[in-house]
């Protein structure tokens, strides 16, 4: 004996196909999901002068990330900072998340203009694709 399928049944899966060929149309694509890491950013010394910075950063691992970091900030002190004095705690939003960033390097820039308010303008270049 031949089982029939109810309407309802035939409903669903129709409208079930129906929604995916939207979808696929509509070129939906799922959230991504990246992996997580505690881990702050390692950074190369920065080099350059007012309005022409560079260093690279690498970040992570499985799989890391690394950019190349331009900025046209003007000098004086700028640099990869040593985090030794300067930092956020374990108490802040950002230091509940990923661990305090007490002795972990940052980078400090300045804007390009303090007379006229001029910002300066910081690049990150990532090799490849961020998750």
């Amino acid at each position: 004996m031949k089982r029939q399928n109810s309407p309802r049944t035939i409903r669903n899966a129709t409208g079930a196909a129906g929604l995916a060929v939207l979808l696929a149309i509509s070129g939906y694509v799922a959230p991504a999901a990246a992996a997580t890491t505690t881990a702050w950013a390692g950074w190369d010394p920065l080099t350059g002068e007012t309005g022409n910075y560079t260093t690279s950063l690498t970040f992570g691992s499985a799989p890391g990330l690394t950019a190349g970091v331009t900025s046209t900030s003007r000098s004086g002190q700028v640099g990869v900072i040593s985090g030794a004095s300067t930092w956020l705690s374990e108490g802040t939003p950002v230091g509940a998340k990923y661990g305090s960033s007490r002795n972990e390097p940052y980078l400090n820039m300045r804007q390009f203009n303090d007379y006229r308010l001029i910002p300066s303008v910081t690049t990150y270049k990532f090799v490849s694709p961020t998750p």
